[in-house]
């Protein structure tokens, strides 16, 4: 998936010439990130009632995940995108979307790992072991086929 996603940024940029077209996609990825953690913050503050002012304000003092897409354009930004879309995907309830994408992260990076046992927890928790089998066979089935090509 590393692959792919910056092949499509190189070919975008007319092989990477094109600085600011660069800078505006990983801008725009800045902007969906930052989006999609609010969003988890609105489905959290919902189930638990908890202050929006101050989530808020903890969100927007997040220096860190700026950097990452600012500073470096390594995968690591877009593995948290993906990842943070599952995480409000699972909020939603769209469980077979959640699974895609957290596919999709780990497929970008191994780090998306560490998000799988809590992913699958919920999913245990939402769909019982049935779901949680058919959500493993996914996820390997398509680490197998992103793969495919380089094996």
């Amino acid at each position: 998936m590393h692959i792919y996603v910056f092949s499509a940024i190189y070919y975008v940029s007319d092989g990477g010439k094109k600085k600011r077209v660069v800078r505006a996609i990983f801008s725009t990825m800045l902007l969906l990130h930052d989006y999609l953690v609010l969003q988890i913050y609105k489905a959290a503050i919902k189930k638990r009632n908890l202050e929006y002012a101050f989530t808020l304000t903890l969100a927007i003092a997040s220096i860190q995940t700026h950097e990452v897409y600012a500073s470096s354009f390594f995968s690591d930004g877009v593995v948290a995108l993906f990842c943070y879309a599952a995480v409000l995907a699972l909020l939603k309830q769209y469980s077979v979307t959640a699974t895609v994408l957290i596919s999709i992260a780990i497929g970008l990076k191994m780090n998306a790992l560490l998000y799988l046992p809590c992913f699958l927890l919920v999913i245990q928790l939402m769909h019982g072991l049935s779901g949680t089998i058919c959500s493993l066979a996914f996820l390997a089935g398509f680490q197998i086929i992103i793969a495919a090509p380089f094996l």
